[in-house]
């Protein structure tokens, strides 16, 4: 919390900071290329919404996102960033990302941000938790609720647990196979 409300107390020295931690990313990134990663999944558990606010969300996650995505695709490969939490206060900020795919939490309407911005592609998003504890029907509902949605890539919505059942994974998986 202290760190969050120097980001607006204290803008030079908090961009400075986010921009070293950034070029550490560049570099951690690098690394993975270099040992064989064919793409780079960017979770951002922080920069939401409810946590940083629009104005906060333009200035610092899509700023440093974004420098951290065009030096992944100068190195070749594809980026994915997922976002977590409600995204209403800055939904209009996701079309400025440069991601190759988009991926939100479970809380927000991928249908939705699509039809409002049909040219990003959509990954995500069924429950985590309906994955870890959900009954094999729900999960087959919602996993083609997601495809009859024209979801791009089909994923969970936050990871998944190390409990979560197999036969839950499979579940969802055969779903998406099946069309």
């Amino acid at each position: 919390m202290n760190f969050l409300k120097e980001l607006r107390k204290v803008k030079d020295e908090s961009h400075r900071f986010v921009d070293y931690v950034t070029n550490q990313l560049i570099g951690y990134a690098r690394y993975m290329v270099d040992n064989g990663a064919s793409v780079i999944s960017i979770a951002d558990p922080t920069a939401t919404g409810e946590i940083l606010g629009p104005r906060m969300f333009g200035d610092y996650a899509v700023v440093y996102i974004n420098k951290l995505v065009d030096a992944i695709h100068e190195m070749g490969v594809p980026v994915i960033v997922h976002i977590c939490g409600r995204m209403q206060a800055v939904t209009h900020h996701i079309a400025n990302l440069h991601a190759d795919a988009i991926s939100v939490d479970a809380l927000v309407s991928l249908k939705k941000l699509k039809e409002a911005y049909p040219q990003l592609t959509t990954m995500g998003n069924l429950s985590t938790f309906l994955l870890e504890f959900g009954e094999e029907p729900n999960i087959q509902r919602g996993t083609e609720q997601l495809i009859q949605d024209e979801i791009n890539i089909l994923a969970p919505a936050c990871g998944l647990s190390t409990s979560t059942p197999l036969s839950n994974i499979q579940t969802f998986t055969g779903a998406a196979k099946a069309v």
